[in-house]
């Protein structure tokens, strides 16, 4: 598949086979605008084959929402992205 219809088919809903394929290391779920939980991580674990410890819940009040708490929100995301390549 060509990069320009990976990056097309990221601004959407992926299908799991297409997930997978990207092999991704690390795979943030936000709490904003959908509030992903626990059980949606093991759920998309289920259906794309991507290992649960890959996944990780967060607030997505630092992550969707642009404006005053974007210098916090790249701070969190760095952490989260330290944390999961302990």
């Amino acid at each position: 598949m060509a990069s320009n219809e990976i990056k097309n088919q990221l601004l959407a809903a992926l299908p799991p086979n297409v997930f997978n394929a990207l092999r991704p290391d690390l795979v943030l779920l936000g709490t904003e605008p959908f509030p992903f939980q626990e059980k949606h991580a093991e759920e998309i674990s289920l259906e794309t084959g991507i290992p649960r410890e890959r996944m990780r819940i967060a607030d997505g009040e630092y992550l969707s929402w642009h404006g005053s708490r974007t210098p916090a929100g790249i701070d969190y995301a760095e952490r989260l992205v330290a944390d999961a390549r302990r």
